[in-house]
Formats: C-alpha cells, structure tokens, sequence
C-alpha cells in the first residue's frame, strides 16, 4: 500500500469555453489605484472595474452573460475609486464593497441581475479610520466581513452592522490580509519601514500568535496565508 493519499485533482485538467461563450473586449483595470483584486465571481455573479463605468461604481453581470457590451448595469454608491470588493461564502448576490471614502457597503443583487444602476445598499458600515485597502468575507461563518483600513483589520457582522473584533499593533497602514481555510486565523501584512511584518493573529482572542518578516523593497506585499502554528 502507498504511503501516499491519491490526489483528488490526479485526472482534473481546465475547459476553455468555446468563443461564443466569452465575455468580450472587457477593459478591466487600466486606471486602478489599489492593490487589491479587480475582478471577482459568486457562483451566479461577476463584478469587475471598468473603464466606462463613473468613479465609484463596479459592473455587475450574471456570471452565464456573453458576447459584446457597449454598457454594464452598475453598483454604484461610494463618492471615491473602489479599491476592494467581495462576494459572500454563502450567498451568491450578497456583495460587500470599499472604496477610498472609508465606507463599507453591503449589496445585494437582484436575482435576474442589476437592471440599470444600483445605487441603494442593504447597508452601510460606519466609517473606517482611513481608506479600505482590503475586505474578504469568513470562509466558514455567514455575514462575517474582514476589513482592512488604516493600522487595523476589524473583523464586522453585516447582518447587524456591528464592529467584533479589531487587530491591531501594526505599525504602518495594513496592505493585505488573508483567512485561514478554515476561518480560525487570520494574517495580515503590512509596511514596516523597508521590510514588510507578516502577522498571524487568532481573531477571537485578538491576539497575534506570531510575526516575521516578509520580502523587503518598495513593492506592496500580496496577501498572506494563514496557517495553523
């Protein structure tokens, strides 16, 4: 007998839609002022920046959408550029959004799509200490948003709208953060000087478990992976 698990993916390999089924001529992202992602998906949506759309707004589609688009529904609500934006773990219209006025909203998109714009959220979290660089929501616990803005990832319940848990002790603003698999960890990254602090922090407790140092050099840090120590 092996000593070895059979891999799960051993036979998997990736389907490229045939052209008709393409979303084409998308300029995603040539007038980006973050570091975060631009472009992401649920299982029934896909949101991304576009050139065409105004200051503060994403393009929504339903994720089976094809061919060419002279214009895109829109969600739009922040009165600065959207630096990061993210689907919920649980619910596929459920759409969470930061941008450079340090306001968080909460979405939620129509069934059958945006029709026009989308201008009305299903929530607004109070301002944060500066601008959003990152938000991800909780891999395994529904309504749970991380949040980072400023020296601090704060951890919120959108379906209450109430602040949990704040991280802090980082020396300069935070660039990027990641959940553990398993939602039990949380790191995060930030600018130290010329050397980038890597931090693991348990979230419920609201302590870092460990530190190190990352890559040095001017380039803005990627997001960490949280692992169990």
């Amino acid at each position: 007998m092996s000593r070895f698990k059979t891999s799960k993916y051993k036979n998997a390999y990736s389907y490229v839609y045939k052209k008709e089924f393409w979303i084409n001529d998308l300029k995603v992202g040539s007038n980006l002022k973050s570091n975060s992602n631009h472009i992401k998906a649920s299982c029934s949506f896909i949101a991304f920046h576009h050139d065409s759309t105004s200051v503060g707004s994403l393009a929504v589609l339903p994720l089976d959408s094809c061919g060419r688009f002279t214009s895109f529904p829109l969600v739009s609500g922040h009165s600065g550029f959207v630096t990061d934006f993210d689907f919920s773990s649980f619910h596929d219209n459920l759409l969470a959004t930061g941008g450079e006025d340090c306001l968080v909203k909460i979405w939620s998109i129509p069934g059958g799509g945006v029709s026009g714009s989308l201008t009305t959220p299903t929530s607004t979290l109070s301002h944060m200490e500066a601008k959003v660089e990152n938000l991800l929501f909780h891999p395994t616990a529904d309504n749970i948003l991380g949040i980072a803005a400023g020296t601090a990832v704060k951890v919120w319940d959108v379906e209450h709208t109430a602040e949990k848990y704040a991280l802090g002790g980082h020396e300069e603003a935070v660039q990027s953060f990641s959940w553990h698999g398993d939602g039990s960890q949380l790191a995060s990254i930030c600018k130290s000087k010329n050397q980038k602090k890597i931090r693991i922090f348990d979230p419920r407790a609201g302590t870092c478990v460990s530190e190190g140092c990352g890559h040095s050099g001017l380039k803005g840090g990627a997001s960490p992976v949280a692992g169990r120590q």
